[in-house]
């Protein structure tokens, strides 16, 4: 059963989360004009209509050509985005704290992947967040508080990350599984 519908004229680009209690989702407004602008819509948990809007990043050149995607993971009272060719930290009034730009290849320049390639969320563990995207090569693990490269892993075949498992994250590559050190972003085994 719909508990509710929302029409709107934004663009949700990322699945709901609660973040302190608040349902929220992010969403664009569709330009042609100008840089994208990424925001942070609060919706009413019983009804779904839109409380607040807030304007989180702007996107000048990612996503001209890329799919409208962003993945979220929330701890405490920031949520930490990873969307074509970005990856930021947000407090839960919405307000940036950190901004960091991936090595990224559109698929209109690079199109081998575009189907091979999933979106995965952010994956916190302890003060690490580790990203992976579909346009890009690398598995990138930052500090969660200042988004400094704690290391990087290379894969050009890589598909997704799929899970973290103790220390270890399991990544799918186009030739199977592979376990990857959180502590050092080696590889430890591949399958």
């Amino acid at each position: 059963k719909i508990k509710w519908k929302q029409q709107t004229d934004q663009v949700f680009v990322s699945d709901p989360f609660l973040l302190r209690g608040h349902l929220q989702v992010l969403s664009t407004v569709q330009s042609t004009i100008g840089p994208t602008v990424l925001n942070l819509v609060t919706l009413h948990r019983e009804t779904g209509e839109i409380q607040s809007t807030t304007p989180v990043l702007k996107l000048f050149d990612a996503w001209q050509n890329a799919s409208l995607v962003c993945q979220v993971a929330v701890q405490d009272a920031r949520f930490f985005v990873s969307t074509a060719g970005a990856v930021a930290c947000c407090d839960a009034a919405g307000k940036t704290l950190w901004v960091r730009r991936r090595v990224w290849t559109p698929a209109k320049i690079d199109s081998r992947y575009r189907y091979a390639r999933s979106w995965s969320s952010p994956v916190i563990s302890g003060n690490r967040l580790v990203v992976g995207q579909p346009e890009s090569p690398t598995v990138d693990c930052l500090d969660m508080t200042t988004g400094r490269l704690l290391w990087q892993h290379v894969e050009p075949e890589l598909r997704r990350i799929i899970s973290q498992i103790d220390n270890s994250l399991l990544v799918e590559t186009r030739d199977g599984l592979k376990s990857v050190s959180l502590e050092t972003g080696q590889t430890e085994w591949l399958y």
